[in-house]
């Protein structure tokens, strides 16, 4: 094949396959002839041959099976995808300058003597001498490596001539033109298809019907669309895949997808629990409580932070072990967000117990500049991604001993309010209660080694031999998902004042932030009291909730100090309904009917200020509207927190050494964990030294803290317990005797 049909043809199929189609293996459903992705650059089925360049190594490219390369994309073991290449490579050669376009040619003149004869080539061991040709032509001697750099940079953008061109800025791309592939017309309107039976089905066997904790149903319809409704692309600068969802006209609904699932589940529920070894009980204590303390704290961005931690239910690995053999259980992950705009403003994540360290790095962390946190931690991430920085004025947590070691970390002139939730009031703290629940959700069923508390033993032991991922990579994890919370997801906890919803504001965490920065700075606007007519009043009634009053008929939301400190709303028993009087042209007050008298309640739901019931009315269907189109867009932009997981996972797979379940269980965790944390005191060391070696010139200080040591196989086993080290040395001893015989 010539090199002016492998430039053209990275659109034009030949025998089934594309030349610059990637070829993703996928090792959970099965072995495969390749164990990264790679791109094709040559197929034809009369030999039987297929030549494909390995999108992450520098190596010469495969020889591979065309047939077997077809039937393991049938048997879906790799995953058809597709190159996200930089918009100058797509740039046609009119909009090219001379120059630019001249050298061009003359590199891919120079590899000439290769691209002709591509099979000889590959298929030869040594190439017959073609680079030495490419080296010489021109009349210009190049080395051997620049030859085979321009040579895989070619194969590796799928046979593109502009890989040449001289890269503007970043060469990062804003308006990709993504190519449609063929797939069911099941859209909203349109009946569903055996296809896409088969694809809901193949979802729910992927990652709903397994061993130990599976997906949510509404993650396995996400996880669905990437895999049967979206192109997979790849991106050769980061090395990271991502996917395009199609047409919405092409997309299954959640609607038909529930649909599918919930007949499939029915009528498989014993094989379901089976595989998971979970008992048909439903998880007690699983949603969080409705929390009550925004409504006196919402005051606006920085007012308030509520902070809390937990053991996250995931079984990790030392970070510290190049093997990823040394397991370290589950650490605790602390979360501080904003009661206003309900954003995550900071994540902690640690092996350590609550003491004057560990809250001063919470309260450091959700203060300080996240791109310089993020950079630290090795992960790039842009100035406007996660912006919440800088001090708040108060910090409420319902832990005694975490709330002392916040008044201590910080010096009195820092003026910051710390208080205390009282135990038993769980309710105060609704707000990171929740945001647990959303951390747990977005890697539950799709992380090796997750492992909830309320799942059989013998399932536990399974799961820890599992463990994948160290620190580091979670908070990879973790701040991905944040970052795309923040900027995407539409929370209907938020209360947004009318001022805010004329502002274009929505109820993502965000917009809500930077809405208060500019209007509120801290404290709501004041609103004035005006004086209800008792003769212009309706007559309805309310019902006295534990939280509120709500009006019947209606999304109203009321506060009254009266039925509050007359019992009306404690918990527990049957909730009192009272009538009560209203204005339909003014809702801001009405006024209950109580054994006292009439009594005011007060608007606690902002967005309805100042607004009519029929103007309530008339928007509502707009609303509903526009929160699921903001829901679509958030769940879709998910998929790159989807995708991250994947890529990590099949990297630490690839790094971490075969070990077995009794292994993995037998190791001392308690050991484990105390090398961790004396690793991560080091590095703590190391940070602050490097704060403070520009100052005071601590030069050999820092170079002192900069190392770090790293685990050896030997150090693996000095943490056996004395029983594995007996049966380890046992099989020793037999595997020799074996080889002496």
């Amino acid at each position: 094949m010539s090199s002016t049909q492998l430039a053209v043809c990275t659109d034009t199929e030949i025998n089934g396959l594309v030349i610059g189609a990637v070829l993703f293996p996928d090792l959970e459903v099965g072995e495969c002839c390749i164990q990264e992705p790679h791109t094709v650059i040559f197929a034809d089925h009369l030999t039987d041959r297929l030549f494909a360049m390995n999108l992450e190594k520098n190596v010469k490219p495969l020889n591979l099976s065309y047939a077997e390369v077809r039937e393991n994309i049938n048997s879906g073991t790799i995953v058809l995808g597709k190159l996200e290449l930089p918009q100058y490579m797509k740039v046609p050669d009119s909009f090219i300058p001379e120059d630019q376009k001249r050298k061009r040619d003359e590199k891919v003149k120079r590899l000439q003597p290769i691209l002709k004869n591509l099979e000889e080539f590959i298929v030869s061991p040594y190439g017959k001498g073609f680079i030495r040709e490419a080296m010489k032509a021109n009349g210009i001697t190049f080395s051997r490596a620049h030859v085979y750099r321009e040579l895989w940079d070619y194969f590796r953008t799928g046979c593109n001539k502009n890989v040449f061109l001289r890269k503007p800025g970043t060469g990062k791309t804003t308006d990709r033109n993504y190519s449609s592939k063929p797939g069911p017309n099941s859209g909203s309107g349109h009946v569903i298809t055996p296809k896409d039976k088969a694809n809901v089905i193949a979802a729910l066997n992927k990652h709903y019907k397994k061993g130990g904790p599976s997906m949510y149903l509404d993650t396995v319809f996400q996880k669905c669309l990437d895999e049967s409704y979206s192109d997979v692309f790849y991106n050769p600068e980061t090395k990271r895949r991502s996917y395009a969802r199609w047409d919405d006209d092409r997309l299954i609904t959640e609607w038909q997808f529930m649909k599918i699932a919930r007949e499939y589940r029915n009528r498989n529920k014993k094989k379901i629990n089976k595989a998971k070894g979970l008992s048909s009980e439903v998880a007690k204590n699983e949603a969080p409580l409705e929390g009550t303390l925004h409504d006196y704290y919402d005051k606006g961005a920085g007012y308030y932070y509520q902070i809390d931690e937990t053991p996250y239910d995931v079984e990790l690995v030392c970070q510290y072990d190049p093997t990823r053999k040394k397991r370290i259980g589950k650490p605790t992950v602390y979360v501080v967000r904003d009661m206003s705009s309900r954003a995550f403003v900071g994540l902690y994540i640690t092996l350590k117990t609550p003491s004057a360290d560990t809250a001063r790095a919470v309260i450091f962390n959700a203060f300080r500049n996240k791109q310089q946190f993020c950079k630290e931690l090795g992960i790039e991430i842009g100035p406007d991604d996660w912006m919440q920085e800088g001090k708040c004025r108060n910090i409420g947590c319902d832990n005694a001993e975490m709330a002392a070691e916040l008044s201590r970390c910080y010096s009195r002139d820092a003026h910051i309010s710390v208080q205390f939730n009282q135990a038993g009031h769980s309710q105060d703290k609704g707000l990171v209660e929740r945001a647990f629940r959303l951390l747990h959700d977005a890697v539950k069923g799709q992380l090796d080694g997750y492992s909830p508390n309320n799942i059989p033993p013998h399932i536990k032991r399974l799961l820890r031999s599992k463990a994948l991922l160290n620190v580091n990579e979670l908070y990879q994890i973790l701040i991905t998902y944040i970052i795309i919370y923040n900027n995407y997801s539409i929370n209907e906890g938020i209360s947004l004042s009318k001022e805010m919803y004329m502002d274009g504001v929505r109820q993502i965490p965000n917009q809500v932030w930077e809405w208060d920065r500019r209007n509120r700075a801290g404290y709501l606007k004041h609103v004035e009291d005006f004086e209800l007519y008792e003769s212009l009043l309706e007559v309805g009634s309310v019902t006295c909730l534990s939280t509120h009053i709500k009006l019947h008929g209606f999304k109203h939301q009321y506060r009254c100090d009266w039925t509050k400190n007359n019992g009306y709303q404690a918990k527990g028993g049957k909730s009192p309904v009272l009538p009560c009087r209203y204005m339909r042209h003014s809702m801001d007050f009405i006024l209950i009917e109580t054994p006292a008298g009439f009594m005011p309640a007060t608007l606690i739901t902002p967005l309805f200020k100042h607004v009519s019931i029929e103007e309530v009315e008339a928007e509502q269907e707009v609303i509903r509207k526009e929160n699921n189109r903001l829901r679509a867009i958030h769940k879709a932009k998910q998929g790159e927190t989807r995708a991250l997981i994947e890529d990590l996972q099949d990297n630490a797979r690839q790094e971490q050494e075969k070990i077995s379940v009794h292994a993995a269980n037998t190791q001392s965790i308690k050991t484990n964990r105390e090398f961790h944390k004396e690793q991560e005191k080091k590095h703590d060391g190391a940070v602050h030294a490097k704060y403070l070696a520009t100052k005071h010139g601590l030069v050999k200080v820092l170079n002192e803290s900069s190392q770090q040591p790293q685990l050896d196989n030997k150090a693996c086993e000095a943490n056996e317990s004395p029983r594995a080290k007996r049966i380890r040395e046992k099989r020793e001893k037999n595997r020799g005797k074996d080889n002496d015989s």
